[in-house]
């Protein structure tokens, strides 16, 4: 078999290749036709899987867009400090109100 594509830029290579043997590899348009028909008898069951999953996806999207949307609940950031604190003291102290965490540090 001969490859038609040339490896470097992607165009057909019909260097040596007659309008002869060009034509002999076209199909006329009986031969398409039952060439399809062999193919979709062939491929019937793929096809009717890919068809069952197409109606299921398209079943969970609208399951999904029926569904009511939660809605993100935003927790309002506790009271912030206006001034900066004065000494490392009140710093820490801050901190450990802000954040919870142990006095015993």
């Amino acid at each position: 078999f001969r490859r038609l594509k040339s490896r470097f830029n992607g165009e057909l290579d019909l260097e040596g290749i007659s309008d002869e043997e060009i034509e002999q590899m076209l199909l006329s348009e009986d031969e398409v036709q039952i060439k399809s028909k062999l193919w979709f008898a062939e491929n019937a069951d793929y096809l009717k899987e890919m068809e069952e999953r197409k109606e299921r996806l398209a079943a969970q999207q609208a399951e999904k867009a029926s569904r009511p949307r939660k809605r993100n609940v935003k927790r309002k950031k506790k009271e912030q400090y206006q001034t900066p604190a004065s000494s490392a003291g009140e710093a820490i102290e801050r901190m450990l109100v802000e954040k919870k965490i142990s006095s015993k540090i």
